[in-house]
């Protein structure tokens, strides 16, 4: 059921109805911040110093927002310069 019919079929305080609206609109939000970040991170992948930045896997990565917890994938690399690994 979307928020729309959830809100019309159910007899709610306006104090629900805008619990319900925010809480949709956070996952909305952290859904668009996570596809954001993930399209950052396969930018930086893009222009990388390949000589110097080895891709070594994906690693899942979780952060506090505004939105609430988002959880993505960044990229991984071994930085042969200083012999460490390092997210970009």
């Amino acid at each position: 059921m979307n928020i729309q019919q959830h809100l019309t079929t159910n007899s709610l305080s306006w104090k629900e109805i805008e619990l319900d609206l925010f809480r949709a609109l956070q996952n909305a939000f952290a859904e668009l911040f996570t596809a954001l970040l993930e399209d950052i991170d396969r930018q930086l992948a893009e222009t990388r110093d390949k000589r110097r930045y080895h891709l070594k896997d994906k690693r899942r990565t979780t952060i506090q927002t505004l939105f609430g917890e988002v959880t993505f994938e960044r990229n991984y690399y071994l930085d042969r310069e200083q012999n460490r690994y390092t997210f970009l």
